[in-house]
């Protein structure tokens, strides 16, 4: 059997766009699944509210069922979080407050949602919309009370749940923290893998909140609990990512929990069931005897309005009697492309190097200053992107508005890649100078020479000196500007003919001296030349 539904982008009767979703027909097969849908539709179309999607219309009697709802414009918060980063400080808050009052609105006449998880939520331009609540996941149809069935997003369902309980408004409110711990986040906060897996991270209480601050991590730790005796209600999760550094939240949070917490009898393992020992006992009584099938998005039609939710073909896990699988590894996670270090420039690096070194010895002052623009461009460059590299892990990932903060703090990168510069340039040009000076006395070579060996150390030591930000720079920038082998392809010959062009310019051009401009005359310890 495949999907229970399929949601298409339709236009009424006067010319309005909305979201059709037709539902399977084993959903009306007989007298009794129709009489049920028909009662669910007339609940669902009492449900209003701005953060939800308004069931508009629907059709039960015919073969072909189907409900209508509001189209809603926009992309997932999945989508949203990873296009333009994690949700932070006010609008983290902004959006836990519209989604409650979107899960308030659909509890208010009766209806538990059931499936809440971010691609759930449509990201409208009037703020989050809660879509497919309901429908067509009748908590006393029997193909959905299966023993042995999970009927439940992984990661996205209560514990209790998963361990046979029916879902009440309860699982929805827990499901919904875990939507805000993805926001805050930018990552599912049970992980990726296959079903057993994440139900396995899910029932062990075992989140991923790394790269949260430590209140909010412990608020988010007691509202996603396994035990819930001792979870805390979303409204006090909420509580406290509105004063994280706020103390008095944080006792409010705990209050008579901390209390249960220090009567529980420590547990005894039970390794023959897969299932921890700090599982709630009737939770427990409940659970389904095995494991055959979890749900499956619904791949939508091409022109679906949003991903359709429903059930997909079961799947054998080869389990048995067990409940739950053992512990199983996370696979590896690969790095973003963020957190990657940059392609290595060190043959761009060498060839604008050389080039900086040939054409220094006939114009040497007018090329050093050329080659301070060049390097405090790199190090300012280098600067901004290991600040907001260090951001993002920080926040856990991309996060809304970084590129406003890069841009707010360009001045005072700009300054600093300046002072890097001058420290960096300046230690170069020492041991330069302190190179021609000596063999000028030597007399080891003619002046044209002369300039190049100090260009060539001041260009060495200064780049190689303590300047981990200019060789950042100098990758990112290079990044950009050759993305692909065939780019740097293109850019190693072109730097190339440069430095091959510059010679023939310097030493058969201009074959006398040294042009010491914009000075009047020759530095004094070159004056022998």
């Amino acid at each position: 059997m495949g999907g229970m539904s399929t949601v298409y982008e339709a236009e009424s009767g006067d010319g309005q766009r909305v979201a059709l979703k037709l539902l399977h027909p084993a959903v009306t097969m007989d007298a009794r699944g129709r009489e049920r849908l028909k009662r669910e539709v007339r609940m669902l179309q009492r449900v209003k509210g701005p953060y939800v999607a308004e069931v508009l219309d629907a059709e039960t009697d015919e073969d072909e069922a189907f409900i209508v709802t509001e189209l809603i414009e926009g992309p997932t918060l999945e989508k949203d979080v990873a296009d333009n980063g994690v949700y932070v400080g006010t609008e983290l808050v902004e959006l836990a407050h519209q989604l409650r009052t979107a899960v308030q609105s659909i509890h208010s006449v009766g209806v538990v949602h059931r499936d809440i998880k971010p691609s759930n939520v449509m990201m409208s331009p009037h703020g989050p919309v809660l879509i497919d609540f309901g429908v067509a996941q009748f908590d006393d149809d029997v193909r959905l009370t299966t023993p042995g069935s999970v009927t439940h997003t992984p990661g996205y369902c209560d514990p209790k749940v998963l361990a046979g309980a029916a879902p009440d408004e309860q699982a929805d409110w827990w499901a919904l923290a875990a939507v805000m711990a993805y926001a805050a986040t930018g990552r599912h906060p049970f992980g990726a893998g296959s079903a057993p897996q994440i139900m396995r991270r899910v029932i062990d209480g075992k989140p991923d909140l790394s790269g949260l601050a430590p209140r909010v991590a412990e608020a988010f730790e007691r509202a996603l609990t396994p035990e819930v005796a001792h979870r805390s209600t979303f409204d006090q999760l909420v509580e406290v990512l509105q004063a994280p550094n706020d103390v008095t939240s944080r006792a409010s949070m705990c209050g008579a929990q901390e209390a249960a917490t220090q009567v529980v009898t420590p547990p005894q393992p039970q390794a023959e069931t897969g299932v921890d020992s700090d599982t709630d006992e009737e939770q427990l009584a409940a659970a389904p005897t095995e494991v055959t099938s979890v749900p499956t998005q619904v791949a939508p039609a091409p022109t679906a309005a949003y991903p359709a939710s429903g059930f997909g073909q079961p799947y054998d896990y080869g389990f048995g009697s067990q409940v739950f699988p053992p512990a199983m590894p996370q696979p590896p996670q690969e790095l973003p492309a963020w957190a990657r270090p940059a392609r290595s420039a060190r043959a761009a690096v060498a060839l604008i190097g050389a080039a900086v070194i040939v054409a220094a010895a006939h114009w040497p002052i007018v090329v050093g200053f050329v080659y301070a623009a060049m390097f405090w461009l790199a190090a300012t460059v280098g600067a901004a992107s290991i600040g907001l590299r260090d951001r993002r892990i920080a926040h856990g990932g991309r996060y809304k508005r970084e590129h406003v903060g890069v841009a707010f703090r360009l001045p005072g990168n700009a300054m600093w890649g300046a002072i890097n510069t001058v420290l960096n340039v300046l230690f170069g040009l020492f041991f330069g100078v302190a190179l021609m000076w000596a063999a000028t006395l030597l007399r080891l070579a003619d002046a044209r020479l002369i300039v190049l060996s100090g260009a060539a150390v001041t260009v060495v030591v200064s780049w190689l000196s303590g300047n981990a930000k200019g060789k950042e720079g100098a990758r990112r920038i290079f990044a950009v500007l050759a993305p692909t082998r065939g780019y740097r392809a293109f850019w190693s010959v072109l730097l190339g003919a440069v430095v091959v062009a510059l010679l023939f310019v310097v030493f058969l051009l201009y074959p006398a001296g040294v042009d010491w401009m914009p000075l009047a005359g020759t530095p004094f310890f070159m004056e022998q030349f």
